[in-house]
């Protein structure tokens, strides 16, 4: 799986349950549509959220809890009336559909856009600006109605120390499931989001889901800070490090081996990305070189983009996640060649490896 689009996935389907709340663009109370009833009593609510993922179906998740119905029908038919707002976030969203119906009568259907500061639209010339009691009453619709998570695969990505790879293991189904549960079992923190450090000593965690949805991506950072685990950060304990290590062992953990390289080129004149490479022997000597790098000189440092004639983005990857990230600068002002790691540390390149990454750019193939 590609980094943009995991990134870009993880976002929307935050954005769609709620998890990044969206300001309330409206507060007035609007009228219910034209020909829907104020007083209807909806039994059932369906909601149709489009998968992420190319080429699978659409879900429905359907709730039946009357009374959560009904006050999810009051608040959404009462919206305010849409009004322009003077700034939203940049955040791209989906369109979900929300249909109500009372004993299998469908009353009314709404479709929730939730990019930008969001919209509902009953019909053409009936939009409807968002309030927080709407987003708060359908996050809580989406999460009961949302199935246990059942995962049939685990990657770990450990990295121990940033400067040098990461260890990698594939963990089957049980195994994963286990540690999925454990981790759910964690004690909540009152921690801020940003205390799961994804630069320093940590380890990333990608629970494949046997449904097909994209992968649960969750990193745990060397102080035992979660990021988000089904809406809340948690702490490790010494059990659950001791369950993850020992999975981890027994399914052959090892120093990563990508085995495909994503990389994108831009220069003045062009950019391309997307370009894939296979060609384990050629990935393997690069990626070995990369970390073998000297750091660069204070100077080059204080380089920037504009002092640089080309620019080299490299994601190694090893069963669909990254295990090295960097950005590579060449040419341009003398001294401002450079290689960027994610945390933020500059190698120095030689010519063995601007020779190794011009060797995958000419064989790299389009995604």
């Amino acid at each position: 799986m590609k980094r943009g689009q995991r990134s870009l996935c993880i976002t929307l389907l935050c954005v769609l349950a709620g998890l990044i709340v969206l300001p309330a663009c409206g507060s007035r109370a609007g009228a219910p549509p034209q020909g829907i009833s104020a007083n209807a009593h909806p039994d059932t609510l369906t909601i149709t959220i489009p998968s992420p993922v190319p080429q699978r179906p659409v879900k429905t998740q359907i709730l039946t809890k009357a009374d959560q119905v009904q006050q999810l029908y009051r608040v959404t038919t009462t919206l305010p009336p849409y009004q322009q707002p003077q700034a939203c976030p940049a955040v791209g969203g989906v369109l979900s559909e929300l249909t109500f119906l009372d004993r299998g009568k469908k009353i009314v259907s709404a479709t929730y856009d939730s990019s930008g500061c969001g919209v509902v639209t009953f019909s053409q010339n009936d939009k409807r600006n968002l309030t927080q009691e709407f987003l708060v009453l359908l996050r809580q619709a989406i999460k009961d109605t949302t199935p246990p998570v059942q995962t049939d695969q685990l990657i770990v990505i450990h990295t121990v120390n940033p400067s040098g790879p990461p260890i990698h293991a594939k963990i089957g189904a049980a195994s994963a499931q286990r540690i999925y549960d454990a981790l759910l079992k964690l004690p909540t923190s009152a921690s801020p989001p940003e205390c799961a450090d994804i630069t320093g000593p940590r380890y990333e965690l990608f629970f494949h889901q046997a449904n097909g949805d994209f992968p649960l991506a969750i990193t745990i950072a060397a102080s035992g800070c979660t990021s988000f685990v089904e809406e809340r950060i948690r702490t490790t304990t010494p059990a659950f490090r001791q369950l993850l290590e020992q999975q981890m062992a027994e399914a052959g953990a090892a120093t990563a081996r990508p085995d495909s390289l994503s990389l994108a080129v831009s220069d003045a004149h062009t950019a391309k990305k997307g370009l894939m490479v296979y060609q384990h022997d050629l990935l393997d000597k690069l990626y070995r070189t990369t970390y073998a790098l000297p750091s660069a000189q204070e100077q080059t440092k204080h380089c920037t983009t504009q002092n640089t004639q080309k620019q080299y983005y490299l994601f190694f990857e090893q069963d669909g996640v990254d295990v090295l990230s960097v950005e590579a600068y060449q040419g341009g002002k003398a001294r401002c060649e450079r290689v960027t790691f994610s945390d933020g540390s500059v190698r120095q390149p030689d010519q063995e490896f601007w020779t190794l990454v011009q060797q995958a750019q000419a064989i790299a193939t389009s995604a």
